[in-house]
């Protein structure tokens, strides 16, 4: 429905009479103006307009005429209320009048029309576009030519709505749901439109034959079944008696993956866990290794995989409360927690985001409780399926005191602290995580 209706004939078209000009260097304004006065029609000028012609025209009409001169300089025209304006092309648009058309929408909802068509609007767009959801109607205010282009537009979202039912092999978690409709969006921007039964695995979709090619394509990419890894861990934890033991110093030359800790060397590769295993087995029979959990989980490419290894212990607390001593008991994990999220890539190699935290007792009292001693890293790692990778940092040190006495002579009431000798010495231990990823069939 247009509000305003165009003029049915153009004024360029009313002066019918064959026009010749043979002109040299004359100023475009005049030329137009020469024309102007020729055929009886009203011209108005924009500053924009300036600038030489040389032309040689026969037997042309006043449009040709026209139009030849406009587009030799780069200009524009517009009518309105029966008078030419000629402006340069990029401000013509700010002297054409405004018209409105009112669209009447059968399938697609004037809201969500309103939303792709503000998407196709450039910059400096003059073009209005309001939405009445009530009567599910487009109303467009612009110029002529921006309304064809935004007509051509409504065409297209108005198209006869399908619905067609995507059948889904994997099973859909009630998670993934908001998932899929958000990635679906992209294509379908009502979620209405869009219903994911996680019972009967299916997708059901309503839009337009293009819209819907596309959701297909898409959730081609969303059904496959993510693959199945096995993240295999082993936390050890190196003594560090001596001074020179300060931690894991990865060697620059020799065989590569080789590791030195203290005056202990871990050489080789690190191609197979075994290798690795039955070396630390070694160094666990010389008292320098403890190994303090083995855990292993199955996750899918990108889930999070989580293994624990703990032991709650009680630790009471003292609170006041109304002038009392009130003890409570707090039960606190001690071990170790890894939390690992596997991202596979198409070249073989798999990046791990790991977060560790070693929890242990350590060998200092406050009133009486031990206090807790808490390692905890984060690392991105990336290496390839089978390898093994070892990560490292977390060193502590404390100080361990011991006992010793003489058989007998050391148990005698006051004389036996005689024959008592005391030694404090400083323990240093870093931990050391071992991640191998296995890729399994599927």
């Amino acid at each position: 429905i247009e509000k305003e209706e165009e003029p049915k004939i153009s004024i360029l078209d009313i002066y019918t009479e064959p026009i010749s000009l043979n002109i040299f260097e004359e100023d475009v304004v005049n030329v137009i103006r020469g024309l102007s006065e020729l055929t009886g029609i009203d011209v108005i000028f924009d500053d924009s307009v300036t600038g030489k012609l040389t032309l040689n025209l026969k037997n042309k009409t006043f449009r040709e005429a026209i139009e030849l001169i406009l587009m030799n300089k780069g200009l524009s025209y517009t009518e309105r209320s029966n008078t030419l304006i000629i402006a340069a092309k990029d401000v013509i648009e700010g002297y054409k009048k405004p018209i409105t058309k009112i669209y009447e929408l059968k399938n697609a909802s004037a809201g969500e029309a309103k939303g792709i068509l503000d998407g196709y609007k450039t910059e400096g767009s003059k073009v209005n576009i309001v939405a009445d959801a009530r009567m599910n109607t487009l109303i467009v205010t612009g110029t002529n030519e921006e309304i064809e282009k935004v007509e051509g537009i409504i065409g297209t979202i108005d198209e006869a709505l399908l619905t067609r039912t995507f059948k889904i092999d994997n099973a859909i978690g009630e998670n993934e749901i908001e998932a899929i409709q958000n990635m679906l969006s992209i294509i379908i921007p009502d979620k209405e439109k869009v219903i994911v039964d996680s019972r009967q695995k299916e997708i059901i979709v309503k839009g337009t034959e293009e819209q819907l090619d596309n959701v297909a394509t898409m959730i081609v990419g969303l059904d496959k079944r993510a693959p199945q890894i096995m993240i295999e861990a082993k936390v050890v934890e190196i003594i560090l008696d001596s001074e020179k033991d300060l931690g894991i110093k990865w060697t620059s030359g020799g065989n590569e993956g080789q590791i030195t800790i203290g005056e202990i060397t871990l050489g080789g590769s690190f191609e197979r866990f075994g290798l690795i295993e039955a070396t630390l087995r070694a160094l666990q029979g010389e008292g320098k290794t403890n190994i303090l959990s083995n855990p292993k989980v199955l996750t899918l490419d990108g889930k999070e995989g989580y293994m624990k290894s703990t032991t709650d212990i009680p630790i009471e607390e003292e609170k006041e409360s109304a002038g009392q001593v009130v003890k409570t008991v707090t039960w606190k994990p001690v071990g170790i927690e890894l939390t690992i999220t596997p991202r596979l890539s198409v070249d073989g190699f798999i990046t791990m985001n790991v977060v560790t935290s070693v929890k242990s007792l350590g060998t200092e009292f406050i009133k009486g409780y031990p206090v807790i001693n808490d390692r905890s890293e984060t690392a991105i790692i990336r290496t390839k399926l089978g390898e093994t990778t070892v990560i490292g940092g977390l060193i502590s040190s404390e100080d361990v005191k011991t006992i010793t006495k003489i058989p007998l002579l050391g148990n005698i009431p006051i004389f036996g602290e005689l024959f008592k000798f005391t030694r404090t010495t400083n323990k240093k231990s870093e931990i050391i995580i071992l991640i191998t990823a296995h890729l399994l069939d599927y």
